[in-house]
């Protein structure tokens, strides 16, 4: 959303003397997303160039989506990235996805969120993906001394609100599938 984007712009910008961008540049894609072929063009007249290596940062985005169409999105960016780009993102886990519905229902608000992803690792490697690696926020590698409450290992199949942060590769050769 672009109010979203414009606030974490001018957070950004208030910082870049003390955090400089390490990246060639970054771009953000204010657009309808329910049609990949007009994102990405649209992306592409911003400059995006499928051969060059490129991280996606999808924070806060995946769980607006149903879950096929958040599919969807995964797949048309591993197919339109060069080898070896990544993906960052985070997703929840369906006790997350089904309380807060709950939540909504019992108010006058309405739930946005419309996915989950129980095994990110699973689902990420089964849309091509490669070197799939997920943390729990509070985890270790997840905490950044802000958690506050226990953490409950995710072997544990205890109902625990999740969110998932992961990264993943894009492979092959030609990164197109």
């Amino acid at each position: 959303m672009k109010p979203v984007l414009d606030y974490k712009s001018r957070i950004l910008a208030s910082i870049s003397d003390r955090f400089p961008l390490l990246a060639r540049g970054m771009h953000r894609l204010v657009t309808d997303f329910s049609d990949d072929v007009a994102w990405v063009k649209i992306l592409k007249s911003a400059g995006f160039d499928p051969h060059q290596k490129t991280i996606w940062i999808l924070e806060g985005f995946l769980y607006y989506f149903e879950a096929s169409r958040a599919q969807a999105l995964l797949r048309t960016i591993q197919t339109e990235s060069a080898p070896g780009s990544i993906l960052l993102a985070d997703h929840i886990n369906d006790y997350t996805l089904t309380s807060l519905q709950e939540q909504a229902s019992n108010k006058w608000l309405t739930s946005t969120f419309s996915s989950a992803m129980e095994v990110p690792e699973t689902a990420v490697d089964a849309l091509g993906f490669e070197e799939v690696e997920v943390v729990t926020v509070g985890e270790e590698g997840a905490n950044f001394g802000l958690w506050g409450l226990p953490v409950v290992p995710r072997k544990e199949k205890k109902e625990v609100m999740r969110t998932y942060l992961f990264q993943a590769r894009v492979g092959g050769e030609c990164g197109k599938t």
